[in-house]
């Protein structure tokens, strides 16, 4: 949401500075693997567990996932 370039440089803040599982490739690698539609489905469940106020999602997620699209198409601009 305009913040990092490419999500490849929000994996390596994440695997570099706050010990995110390098073996896993960062948590943007993870949403490509999984598939955004069941990111955003888990954050959805965990807001409705626990409150929109820390788990609400992203409208960039829930643009991304509506679309079929990937954060791996993200930053090639």
């Amino acid at each position: 949401e305009g913040i990092a370039q490419r999500p490849g440089d929000t994996d390596g803040v994440y695997i570099y500075g706050d010990g995110f599982p390098a073996w896993r490739g960062g948590p943007m690698h993870q949403a490509v693997a999984v598939g955004l539609d069941r990111v955003l489905a888990r954050v959805r469940e965990f807001r409705d567990r626990f409150g929109a106020d820390n788990w609400s999602p992203a409208p960039l997620l829930e643009k991304l996932a509506a679309d079929g699209a990937s954060v791996a198409d993200l930053g090639k601009d």
